[in-house]
């Protein structure tokens, strides 16, 4: 019997062995990596060699990028005791202002197409990414750091001191504050307090999720 994995000799042949073996649709794939579905498609049908997309791809799959890429190794990262960290990983959405607006809404996290997706070191669904909306948090988090945020269930209510993303009813607005409780009250707390001031929790908030982690450059992002 002719050994199947002998003979896939390109990039496009691989790709399409492992999409069969995990029943993984073409359009599933493009959405992980933001990419449109003719990429996939094309990367199929052709003896491409390479791709600038086989990292996006690896990961979204849980490949080893170095098999994706050669054919050579262990074909899933869970085959390699090398990458085995890998596996702690998966990509989340990076959304922007107006798709967290439409989260805050009321839209579920999996029903929005992002433009972008970042690799997080999570096994939970829960997880999106944003730009700090504004100066509140500095210099804990400074204005348009990348926020990491996992949604809070309906009804959940966070503990002292976690920093939450709030969303204003009023005002369709999203704000990143740090929850606390004042006699006996909740109350939102800024660290920029020479321009942000404490302001009480009202039933017009929506706690949508916890700020995770945060990371940052000295160079001001695009996005």
């Amino acid at each position: 019997m002719k050994n199947t994995l002998t003979h896939l000799d390109n990039l496009s042949e691989r790709l399409v062995y492992i999409l069969e073996l995990t029943k993984t649709k073409k359009a599933d794939l493009a959405r992980a990596i933001s990419v449109k579905p003719q990429v996939i498609q094309f990367l199929c049908n052709g003896s491409t060699q390479s791709s600038r997309f086989t990292f996006e791809i690896a990961v979204a799959l849980g490949l080893n990028t170095r098999w994706l890429a050669t054919g050579k190794g262990a074909m899933f990262v869970a085959d390699d005791p090398k990458k085995k960290i890998l596996l702690e990983y998966q990509l989340v959405p990076l959304l922007n202002i107006t798709e967290t607006l439409k989260l805050a809404n009321g839209l579920k996290l999996e029903a929005i197409e992002a433009d972008a997706w970042l690799p997080y070191k999570t096994k939970k669904e829960t997880f999106f990414a944003m730009l700090m909306p504004d100066e509140s948090m500095q210099p804990t988090i400074p204005h348009r750091a990348l926020v990491f945020i996992e949604l809070l269930e309906d009804g959940a209510i966070p503990v002292e001191n976690d920093i939450v993303l709030i969303f204003l009813r009023q005002f369709n607005a999203m704000i990143v504050r740090k929850f606390s409780i004042h006699n006996g009250s909740a109350i939102l707390v800024s660290t920029n307090n020479e321009i942000y001031t404490t302001t009480p929790f009202s039933k017009d908030m929506k706690i949508i999720g916890l700020v995770t982690n945060c990371s940052f450059s000295l160079k001001n992002p695009e996005v």
